[in-house]
């Protein structure tokens, strides 16, 4: 399962925000029975891999997202929402979708952590599972760890394929049809409304992880992998103040039929990733 700021706003500002995010999130599913087996904090989203028998994770998601908004708004001297509405979520029925979800949202920091840093990435499950930080008593790692060996859980994070199913020449084009520019461009760079465009469709290029950095680098003519992440954050931190910018990504997502956050389906609610 999954949650989304609103408008794609940063829903953590500081590794604060996180920590108290894990504790709300720990007490949350407790409460509620719901056992939590992978998890990543993004920076204006998070992903849970969480396992519901008996328990009500509708609940605990509502009492960890009200929660740590009220706690947000506070700390950062906000109003209003901070979350775009109810979580989306995604029935598992195998055990092979299980680990194909786990692999996924522990693969997920790399829209901004080198492959190389993955598995030291802080607020994300996955150093528990390679021993890079002690396990909580409130993640339950055997069910995707079974035979404790990290070292090759973890490679098969850094070689499974990505999940979202819009690819860069997609994005490219979805974000050059809705800014009425040429594809090419974008991929060549430019001043103006044409930078602007290119660094909407770099943006979406990293939340969805459409190709290793590197590689994204290389496609847009940028120095490396560092520099993709740097014009990804600065277009995210515009999005908030520029309302011309946002809808152009809106759009863009939109025309990429991206699936939007929804109810789970009746009588699918008892194994719930997002």
């Amino acid at each position: 399962m999954n949650n989304r700021g609103c408008n794609r706003q940063d829903i953590y500002r500081t590794d604060s925000d996180r920590f108290l995010f894990e504790q709300l999130m720990a007490d949350a599913l407790f409460r509620h029975g719901v056992t939590l087996h992978a998890y990543a904090l993004m920076t204006n989203h998070f992903h849970l891999l969480v396992e519901c028998v008996d328990g009500d994770v509708s609940a605990a998601l509502h009492r960890l997202s009200a929660r740590y908004a009220a706690a947000f708004n506070e700390r950062h001297q906000r109003t209003g929402p901070l979350f775009t509405g109810r979580f989306w979520s995604d029935p598992i029925v195998t055990e092979e979708q299980r680990v194909v979800v786990g692999l996924y949202v522990h693969r997920n920091p790399l829209a901004f952590v080198p492959m190389s840093a993955l598995s030291a990435y802080r607020w994300s499950s996955l150093g528990c599972y390679t021993a890079r930080r002690a396990c909580p008593p409130w993640l339950a790692t055997d069910i995707l760890l079974p035979d404790g060996d990290g070292e090759h859980y973890l490679s098969e994070v850094l070689a499974a394929p990505q999940r979202d199913g819009a690819d860069l020449d997609r994005i490219v084009q979805a974000v050059a049809d809705t800014a009425h520019v040429d594809a090419g461009d974008l991929l060549s760079g430019g001043r103006g409304t044409l930078n602007r465009s290119r660094a909407v469709a770099i943006l979406i290029a990293v939340e969805l992880q459409a190709a290793p950095q590197q590689e994204l680098a290389a496609r847009f003519g940028v120095a490396n992998a560092r520099g993709i992440r740097q014009i990804a954050r600065r277009a995210r931190e515009r999005l908030a103040a520029d309302e011309d910018l946002t809808g152009l990504r809106d759009a863009a997502l939109l025309t990429l039929e991206l699936r939007p956050a929804g109810p789970v389906p009746e009588g699918l609610n008892r194994r719930e990733v997002a």
